[in-house]
Formats: structure tokens, sequence, C-alpha cells
């Protein structure tokens, strides 16, 4: 009996964990898209499109980590 409380306690570690990092994943995607989103805006309206684009991927490389 005292072996149950543990794993109790070990599976809800666990599944937190998983809640959590599924959270930030779900929270980066967002952010992600949201970036990608103002910035398409941006090189969609902007004046000019060869310097928007390039800011564009720029962003997205270095919070999205995509190469």
């Amino acid at each position: 009996m005292r072996g149950i409380p543990t794993a109790n306690l070990a599976q809800a570690t666990v599944c937190l964990g998983v809640v959590l990092i599924w959270k930030m994943l779900c929270l980066s995607e967002f952010s992600c898209f949201f970036l990608r989103f103002r910035y398409f805006l941006l090189c969609d309206v902007g004046n000019d499109w060869e310097t928007s684009s390039v800011e564009a991927v720029r962003v997205d490389v270095i919070n999205c980590s995509i190469v």
C-alpha cells in the first residue's frame, strides 16, 4: 500500500510536465503565427518590399528557430 501514493505522485508529476510542455509548444506556435502574420501584413502593405521580407525571415529565425 505504501507504493501506491508514490506511483500516483510520479504519474501526476509526469502528467503535469507533459501539460506544461504542451502549453509551451502551443504558445510558441501561436507566437510564431502572430509574428509571421504581422510581418506578412507589413510586407504586403509596406513601401519597401525587400527590406520587409528580410526582416520577416530574420524574426522567424531568431524567435522560432526556423531556418
